[in-house]
């Protein structure tokens, strides 16, 4: 019976995310995005993953591939517990969208609990399943009369309401703090969220070490014809490895547009070996995640224009294309007005 229990609490869980996983896509994709995920994958991943937990689900539910669904189980929650942990590691700010959109949050140490929790009936089925896994979870429905039967429609009719109206709520709670957020031009939202600086106002003002341990303030970095790009990435983070060769082609540039500086996690020996093939010298080092959150980026590879009077002059930007997008969007200026000659004209002339 504990392994039949186990089952189904997998299988419910499992078919709930997959469900609201395929319910918002472009989410699922943003979250694979943040875990480091290859352009070319993440697509792809955000699309196949529920399907994989649909079938998981399915699998568990008849006695004799329930085992190896268990282990299939076990292996996913053990991938979701590395990417999990690794995102805490790092301090970054990343929306789980675990369970689409009947649950949206950031992640927190109570998603890495959830995993573990629920790698507990995971590692049961998967250990103990192959001896004994227990009733078939749907074998009993032939053996139902016509008054069950009518309970029992009666009863899923039930949940499905209760989840409709679960999700019909959820709906109408994102909408309205949507509209909450338009009549406050967001300025509540990004206090909740410790952003202090939305487009147009101040970038906030730092000062952090370069390769060298030289101290290096944001008033250093604007020049007033140009302003800066500050780039979020991190030794580790492959999905910046990309971005890397046109920053270090545009640090180099005497072009219009914003410079691009690199702000990075990790000692100095770590990111000099990271940029040393690309030419990138103009690279800071900070501690946590403090900045980058104080401006609306939660992960990496994330980017922010500020311009030359130090107001940031564009919206937060996460993941490769999307800062690939900001970086070649820089160099759009526009051509100078040609200068106008007056000349006099008289009558009679």
């Amino acid at each position: 019976m504990l392994v039949l229990i186990a089952r189904l609490i997998l299988a419910a869980v499992f078919a709930l995310a997959s469900f609201a996983k395929l319910a918002r896509r472009e989410e699922t994709e943003s979250t694979v995005e943040a875990f480091g995920a290859p352009v070319e994958l993440r697509r792809p991943l955000a699309f196949g993953l529920p399907l994989v937990e649909l079938g998981i689900a399915a699998a568990l539910l008849p006695p004799a591939t329930a085992p190896f669904a268990g282990v299939a189980a076990l292996l996913l929650l053990g991938v979701f517990t590395f990417f999990v942990a690794r995102v805490l590691a790092r301090g970054e700010q990343v929306d789980c969208n675990c369970f689409g959109s009947l649950g949206p949050s950031r992640i927190s140490r109570w998603t890495l609990v959830r995993n573990l929790v629920l790698m507990v009936p995971a590692a049961i089925v998967a250990g103990t399943g192959w001896s004994d896994a227990g009733p078939s979870a749907v074998a009993w429905v032939g053996d139902v009369d016509g008054v069950a039967a009518v309970g029992i429609v009666a009863g899923v009719a039930l949940l499905a309401a209760v989840l409709s109206f679960a999700f019909s709520w959820q709906l109408m709670r994102q909408n309205g703090r949507l509209l909450e957020r338009l009549d406050a031009l967001e300025g509540d939202d990004r206090r909740e969220r410790g952003i202090l600086a939305g487009l147009g106002e101040p970038m906030p003002r730092f000062e952090l070490p370069d390769l060298s341990g030289r101290p290096v303030s944001l008033d250093d970095l604007l020049t007033e014809d140009r302003g800066v790009l500050l780039v979020f990435t991190d030794p580790g983070c492959h999905a910046c490895d990309p971005l890397l060769p046109e920053i270090g082609r545009r640090q180099r540039s005497a072009g219009p547009g914003p410079v691009p500086v690199v702000i990075s996690r990790g000692d100095a020996a770590a990111n000099r070996a990271k940029v040393a093939e690309h030419g990138i010298e103009r690279i800071l080092l900070q501690e946590g995640f403090d900045l980058p959150k104080s401006v609306g980026v939660a992960g990496m590879p994330g980017a922010i224009a500020v311009d030359g009077e130090g107001r940031i002059a564009s919206k937060p930007t996460l993941g490769t294309e999307p800062v690939r997008e900001l970086l070649e969007s820089s160099d759009s200026v526009d051509d100078p007005m040609p200068e106008l000659r007056l000349t006099r004209v008289e009558a009679g002339r």
